[in-house]
């Protein structure tokens, strides 16, 4: 049983991932090096959820699961549709606020803080979501979503996170 509860986790963790990464995107802007194209084009929900399908395909869905997905997906191109619109209202907001004589340094990070505070929230949600989701999968699908996890994982093995296990000794 434990084991079972750490896969239910873990595929949770994938799926809030893949949902953080995809619409992480929309802090940036411009031709990034690490980023591709940036917003790949004008049409960045499209270009999120075909991602999204592409990964849900190879899960073969059952009708009802099928069924789940769609409306979540509605939900998210909405939910994208918002974030492009407010992210370019809060640009703008930055934008004139740099422009003045004497920008408000205060006011830029009051802004900020909010935006940060709005894309908490907003991705609370969505993870619980994902975590609905994941639920409705049977043990073979939630085995896929693991596995395609720890193979994202692994391209991180590289990197150093705090947590445990890691030894500030080797520096």
């Amino acid at each position: 049983m434990q084991s079972k509860k750490k896969l239910i986790i873990w595929g949770s963790i994938v799926l809030a991932v893949i949902f953080i990464v995809g619409t992480g995107f929309a802090a940036f802007d411009g031709p990034y090096p690490h980023f591709g194209r940036g917003f790949h084009g004008k049409n960045f929900s499209g270009y999120v959820l075909k991602r999204f399908d592409a990964k849900i395909e190879k899960l073969n869905l059952s009708s009802s699961q099928q069924e789940h997905y769609e409306q979540l997906k509605e939900t998210l191109a909405v939910e994208l549709k918002m974030i492009a619109e407010n992210r370019a209202q809060f640009r703008a907001a930055i934008k004139q606020e740099l422009e003045a004589e004497n920008p408000d340094i205060e006011k830029i990070a009051g802004l900020i803080k909010a935006k940060v505070g709005q894309m908490q929230s907003k991705v609370g949600n969505h993870i619980d979501d994902l975590v609905g989701f994941y639920g409705i999968l049977d043990d073979e699908q939630k085995s896929l979503v693991v596995e395609d996890f720890r193979k994202k994982m692994n391209r991180f093995s590289g990197c150093r996170f705090a947590g445990e296990g890691d030894d500030d000794s080797q520096n």
